[in-house]
């Protein structure tokens, strides 16, 4: 897989369930992309993030695909299940506020 210069590496998920790394991107527009398994085919658009933070990547729902935690300038935020930005899930305005909780043996959002 290739990038371009201006081109960041978001992370690695599982957004489409078949264990295998997805690579998360953002070009220098703000869009976002994912390569599923990697294969330079089978790139799909995630959305226009340009100045939004991706906090954090895991299964939050439980259905075996791995949901983006994505929080906008004004510290709205939000998780897109398996990455998908017309199934959001809002938590609001969380602009100063601990979100994430790390226990070893039971990680979660806060609130």
């Amino acid at each position: 897989m290739r990038f371009r210069d201006g081109d960041e590496m978001l992370g690695l998920a599982d957004l489409n369930g078949d264990n295998n790394d997805d690579i998360l991107w953002r070009d220098e527009t703000g869009l976002t992309f994912a390569s599923l398994s990697g294969n330079p085919d089978t790139i799909q658009v995630i959305g226009d993030r340009d100045g939004d933070t991706l906090l954090d990547i895991q299964d939050f729902d439980g259905d075996g695909n791995d949901d983006l935690l994505w929080q906008d300038q004004s510290g709205g935020t939000w998780i897109a299940s398996a990455g998908d930005q017309s199934n959001l899930t809002w938590f609001g305005d969380r602009s100063g506020e601990e979100l994430l909780s790390y226990d070893p043996d039971n990680f979660s959002i806060i609130g």
